[in-house]
């Protein structure tokens, strides 16, 4: 485990000694907001998660192998805030189910795997499920070229239209292409889809993520904007 600050810890590796559960271990918790696993199997989760506040946790990160899929439906996991999921190579997911099970106020995915047909399903489970407002999705770094056929499949297959005027301060702050996409979802809520322009780090240019955000159908110029988390 390597502590990162003093309230974000990465967890890669469990020690066998304290695999062996003790009558005192409700002592031994750590009260942890940002949480990354780097593990290779699922029960080496079962095993940490013991000494982890989960009143305290918000954010988690899971870098997921093929062996530690079984991670994702964890009812420890699925409480946290933000969660970010980052699919090591191969095409370990036959469907996106894992993913739509999911109920993080922010889930964002970092998998090259993801495919159009499979943001699709993503998308239409949101709107049948009546995800609650304020809940977001991003999925990413995409390069530009992926940026117009993610916005016309949008058009094309779930018949999202251009925002309206009365999304414009949601828009205010951030840098996006061309004006996104809405769906209704009931009566109330709509759901925003935009790819917005995000900057490495490490390299000059810049890459985009897509994302998507329930919002109030009665969203004005007065709204203030979900904060990044």
């Amino acid at each position: 485990m390597e502590q990162l600050s003093e309230d974000h810890y990465v967890f890669v590796e469990f020690p066998n000694f304290l695999k062996r559960k003790s009558q005192n271990e409700v002592d031994l918790k750590m009260k942890v907001t940002n949480l990354g696993l780097d593990i290779h199997e699922t029960e080496d989760n079962e095993h940490f998660i013991r000494f982890i506040d989960l009143d305290v946790l918000e954010n988690v990160e899971v870098l997921v192998g093929k062996n530690t899929l079984a991670i994702l439906d964890k009812s420890e996991i699925k409480p946290s805030k933000s969660l970010t999921v980052i699919v090591k190579l191969g095409p370990y997911f036959q469907s996106v189910d894992q993913f739509r099970r999911l109920r993080n106020q922010h889930f964002y995915l970092k998998y090259d795997g993801f495919r159009l047909n499979d943001l699709r399903l993503f998308v239409e489970d949101w709107i049948t499920t009546g995800r609650d407002i304020g809940t977001r999705f991003s999925w990413g770094p995409r390069p530009s070229e992926d940026v117009q056929p993610i916005m016309e499949h949008l058009k094309t297959h779930l018949g999202a239209v251009e925002a309206g005027s009365n999304l414009a301060f949601y828009f205010s702050d951030k840098a996006i292409h061309d004006n996104g996409l809405t769906l209704k979802i009931g009566e109330d809520r709509e759901l925003v889809m935009f790819c917005k322009k995000i900057r490495s780090e490490s390299l000059s240019y810049c890459h985009w993520s897509f994302e998507m955000e329930v919002v109030s159908s009665a969203t004005a110029a007065s709204t203030v904007p979900t904060p990044d988390f």
